[in-house]
C-alpha cells in the first residue's frame, strides 16, 4: 500500500482545522483516517487532532471502531459546545483480504477509482457530538491490484458545489493516469482550487492511498 497527502489551508488562518492519520496495525489492518474540526484555525486543528489520537488509542487497545466512535461521541456530547463537534472518515483496509470498510460520521464522500471507472462512496449522518449515539453505517468494497482510494475533507466538496463542479471532480479523477497517489493528491487539490479561481473559503485536505499486490 502507498498513500500520500495534499493539504490547503483556508486563507487567513495559520493552522489548518483538518488532521490525517495513517495507522499500520499487526493485525494486518491499515486504518486512514480524517478527521475535520467545526470551523477553522488552531482551534479546529486541535481538536481534529485529538479526535484522531483518540481512535488510534482505542484502536491499537483491541476496541473496535463503532466503541471508539461512540466513546468518543459521549465525550464530545459532554463538552457541550459546538466546537466540538467534528466529522470523522475512517477507511478500515484488511491487507489479507483486500476488503476496504467506509465508514463515516459526518465525512465528505470519498472515490473508490478502479482504471477510468469512478465510485463515489457517500453516507449520510451528521458529525461526533451532534447526538447522543451515531449511526456508523459501513460500505464495504473488494480492492483490486492497482485500485485507489481518494479520501477528502468537505472543504473540497462543498467548493466544488458552489463553483457547479462537482460532477466534473469525478470526471478528473477518472481521467488521472498517475500511479504515485501523492501526485494524484497534489493533482486534486490544485484541480480543486483552480476550479474556485485560487479561492481557499475552507481547509481542504486530500487523502489517496492504492493497493497492489506484493
Amino acid at each position: 500500500v502507498l498513500y500520500g497527502q495534499a493539504t490547503a489551508i483556508k486563507d487567513g488562518e495559520d493552522m489548518s482545522g483538518d488532521s490525517i492519520m495513517v495507522s499500520d496495525h499487526v493485525d494486518g489492518h491499515m486504518y486512514f483516517m480524517l478527521a475535520d474540526g467545526v470551523g477553522s484555525g488552531q482551534l479546529a486543528g486541535k481538536q481534529s487532532e485529538k479526535i484522531l489520537e483518540f481512535v488510534e488509542k482505542f484502536l491499537q487497545a483491541g476496541y473496535s471502531k463503532e466503541t471508539a466512535v461512540q466513546v468518543l461521541n459521549g465525550l464530545l456530547l459532554q463538552e457541550g459546545q459546538e466546537s466540538g463537534m467534528s466529522t470523522l472518515d475512517i477507511c478500515d483496509l484488511n491487507l489479507y483480504k483486500g476488503v476496504c470498510e467506509f465508514s463515516k460520521v459526518g465525512a465528505a464522500a470519498s472515490f473508490h477509482k478502479r482504471d477510468y471507472l469512478v465510485e463515489k462512496i457517500w453516507l449520510e449522518n451528521l458529525p461526533l457530538g451532534a447526538f447522543q449515539t451515531v449511526d456508523l453505517d459501513v460500505v464495504r468494497r473488494r480492492l483490486e491490484e492497482g485500485d485507489y482510494v481518494i479520501m477528502m475533507s468537505d472543504g473540497i466538496l462543498e467548493a466544488m458545489i458552489c463553483a457547479g463542479m462537482e460532477e466534473k471532480l469525478t470526471e478528473f479523477i477518472s481521467s488521472l493516469t498517475l500511479q504515485n497517489p501523492r501526485d494524484m493528491a497534489k493533482h486534486i487539490l490544485k484541480y480543486c482550487i483552480g476550479s474556485c479561481k485560487g479561492q481557499i473559503q475552507d481547509d481542504m485536505s486530500v487523502l489517496v492511498f492504492g493497493m497492489w499486490k506484493s
